[in-house]
């Protein structure tokens, strides 16, 4: 479990914004929730990749710059190699 702090705020205002954007776009992602964008912003302070089996969720977190594992068919294609 990762603490949240002050210095986790900015992170989650940068995901929130690309999620606006994303929304803007009518793009996968833009549907993931806040919960989703704290996650991802906790590893962008951490510099932590993410794992998840959520479309929304590791559509966002790439868009956010998080590098994301999912073993989801369609999604396995941005896992780093």
């Amino acid at each position: 479990r990762l603490p949240h702090t002050e210095a986790t705020d900015p992170y989650y205002s940068l995901v929130t914004q690309m999620r606006q954007q994303l929304r803007r776009s009518k793009s996968l992602g833009s549907d993931a929730s806040d919960a989703d964008a704290w996650i991802i912003a906790s590893a962008l302070e951490y510099g932590l990749a993410l794992v998840s089996h959520d479309r929304q969720q590791v559509a966002l977190a790439r868009a956010a710059g998080v590098e994301v594992h999912s073993a989801l068919s369609g999604l396995r294609a941005g896992n780093p190699r």
